[in-house]
């Protein structure tokens, strides 16, 4: 089966399905007891497309996320932090955020925010036009040090409408101090430019919270980093091999994946055999002399340790073949067979969440390789076969249609769904 030109499109929600999700959150968002808003909805010129997230302020993300959970299913994985509940959905994303701040920092006054709520035509809750505009430009500044440009006619168009309660906002967050140059970007009609603010915006904040509530900020300040330290210690993005006796096809699969997960909003980095010196050039180790197994197990590690930042806040590692390959193919990474010490100095080797096995026919694997012989192809193939009674290893026929092998594959990554205790 030719996998390289199969589309993905089956897996794809229909239109109607993604109407009657978002029909769903809406309801949810008219009828549920718990205070939400939704932010930047159907709002000035932002508009609202199939690959767009939906961003409410939910005070109780978890009791709300099991409520809304009831009405929309499960989601695909959850990743929770202080200061956002992130909602990975087929249909899309959703993001419960709880507060309003940076570092645990707030830079709206809740009380303030939630003052002047209303809701609208729709019957959905919806902020102040310029706490809406507010929150984007925050959001950019303070957490990406960057400016959204799809937000800056929502910006201005609060600055235009309700000067005085930016200039609240402003002074409230930062002081008088910096709250004049900050405001002077929209008084230029340039929001962009306060970009270079940014460092003095963050160091404000935090002065001003100190002065305001010191341990109230302190307080904040210590559970957001708290928080992020048990993100780090179990990582809620999964780091996924993917091993197979035909590697040409366990390549198709990887990048067919990949182009599925990254439609949906979700960060990837994908590497290669070796995560650290060879990243995402090298899928074997072919052509080169082999590392020794504890060279080799230093190299998995500082990969590990690299991408474990990346794994806790915002992306998936894919690796196209993985450590376990030794297991089975030995000889194709140039190692020997017969050598006692590998599979002990495999025990010392970073954890992998999931490992997916690609079966194949050993037919196959000659046809598409033909420098590979019968006899070593079926080896292979059954050499393979075998790793899947490890835990957290799944064998999976790869000659189904691809998105029949993708939707397997989704299923044993994000089932039980990966979350932080």
């Amino acid at each position: 089966m030719n996998h390289t030109s199969e589309p993905l499109s089956a897996l794809d929600p229909a239109p109607e399905q993604r109407a009657a999700f978002t029909e769903r959150l809406h309801q949810w968002g008219r009828e549920t007891r718990f205070r939400l808003c939704f932010l930047r909805y159907r709002v000035a010129d932002v508009s609202h497309t199939s690959s767009s997230d939906w961003d409410l302020v939910v005070p109780e993300p978890v009791p709300a996320a099991a409520e809304l959970q009831t009405r929309i299913g499960a989601p695909l994985v959850t990743v929770p932090r202080h200061f956002v509940t992130q909602h990975f959905h087929r249909e899309g994303q959703i993001d419960f955020l709880p507060r309003l701040e940076w570092h645990g920092w707030e830079y709206l006054e809740a009380g303030r925010f939630w003052s002047q709520v209303r809701s609208g035509a729709d019957g959905l809750p919806r902020p102040a036009l310029a706490h809406d505009a507010w929150i984007a430009w925050m959001t950019g500044l303070l957490w990406g040090a960057r400016f959204n440009p799809k937000y800056r006619n929502l910006i201005l168009q609060a600055w235009g409408e309700a000067p005085s309660e930016m200039e609240a906002c402003a002074r409230w967050a930062f002081g008088c101090e910096t709250a004049g140059p900050l405001l002077a970007t929209l008084a230029r009609g340039e929001p962009g430019e306060a970009v270079a603010l940014v460092s003095k915006l963050r160091r404000s904040l935090g002065l001003q919270s100190l002065r305001r509530s010191p341990l109230k900020a302190l307080a904040g300040w210590w559970n957001h980093w708290r928080g992020e330290a048990r993100l780090h210690r179990s990582p809620p993005y999964p780091w996924i091999a993917f091993l197979g006796s035909d590697p040409a096809l366990v390549a198709i699969i990887h990048r067919k994946l990949a182009e599925y997960l990254e439609a949906r909003r979700f960060h990837l980095i994908s590497t290669g055999w070796r995560p650290f010196l060879f990243g995402k050039t090298d899928s074997t180790s072919a052509g080169r002399p082999p590392l020794h197994p504890a060279a080799l197990a230093f190299d998995w590690w500082v990969g590990w340790l690299k991408y474990l930042h990346a794994r806790a806040i915002h992306s998936m590692v894919l690796s196209e073949g993985g450590y376990p390959d030794l297991l089975a193919d030995p000889e194709r990474h140039g190692y020997s067979a017969s050598s006692p010490r590998l599979e002990m100095i495999l025990r010392f080797f970073p954890p992998l969440d999931r490992v997916i096995i690609l079966d194949t026919d050993p037919a196959k694997v000659t046809e598409r390789n033909p420098s590979v012989s019968p006899e070593e192809a079926r080896a292979r193939t059954k050499a393979y076969r075998r790793l899947a009674d490890r835990e957290s290893h799944f064998l999976l026929d790869a000659e189904q249609p691809v998105e029949v092998v993708v939707d397997q594959i989704i299923k044993r990554i994000f089932s039980p769904s990966p979350t932080t205790p």
